[in-house]
């Protein structure tokens, strides 16, 4: 991306996409007379026409223009959906937090003389070493 293209498009959206670009300034495309089936040969495309889309390209520098802006825009658009994809992440795992939680403590809950003993360290005390099973007070002086 960034980079000025000649496109020579075979058959199905190529040649729609390659006029897109061409009207956005990105680059020159070769239209294929048998759009959008499938061009039998390349026989439309000639080295004049090649020269011509290559130097068309080369001696105009909106070309270059276009395609730094289109670069920017994209890595702009990129960094947008990404930072939206993180936050949405987030609003997604505090919204389930509690129920993961009780759900957790439920199938993780300890029975002593029929209720119901939940562990000092809620979720992620299984994570640990067993130091929420120690009695804490133990080890004040």
């Amino acid at each position: 991306m960034g980079c000025p293209f000649v496109s020579v498009p075979l058959f199905a959206d190529q040649s729609r996409n390659a006029q897109r670009a061409e009207e956005l300034g990105l680059g020159v495309h070769i239209p294929n007379p048998n759009a959008p089936k499938f061009a039998p040969s390349l026989e439309y495309v000639s080295q004049k026409t090649i020269v011509k889309a290559v130097d068309a390209i080369l001696t105009n520098p909106a070309y270059a223009e276009a395609c730094a802006e289109m670069k920017k825009k994209m890595r702009e658009r990129h960094l947008h959906f990404q930072r939206q994809g993180v936050q949405e992440m987030f609003a997604f795992a505090e919204s389930k937090q509690s129920a993961w939680k009780e759900e957790y403590e439920a199938k993780h809950a300890k029975r002593k003389n029929g209720a119901i003993v939940r562990g000092i360290g809620g979720l992620w005390g299984h994570i640990k070493t067993g130091y929420n099973d120690i009695n804490r007070n133990m080890f004040d002086p």
